[in-house]
């Protein structure tokens, strides 16, 4: 998500647009009561028979947010 400052607060740093923007991945996880061990998104067995016989390695999703400046001269 983003958002476009108004054009003279840009014109104020001799830019031509400025936007900032705020994004976030993986903050929330939710799946069925009957799955309370794995993120389906990190499965590294797929969703083929051994999906089925469960999930042996995979490793939990990392969550990642911040910020962003653009600028554009």
């Amino acid at each position: 998500m983003s958002y476009k400052l108004p054009e003279r607060w840009a014109a104020k740093i001799l830019a031509n647009q400025a936007s900032i923007g705020i994004y976030a991945k993986n903050i929330l996880l939710w799946t069925p009561k009957s799955n309370m061990y794995l993120d389906p998104e990190g499965t590294n067995l797929g969703n083929d028979l051994g999906g089925e016989l469960g999930e042996f390695r995979a490793a939990p999703t990392s969550e990642s947010f911040g910020a962003s400046l653009k600028i554009t001269f």
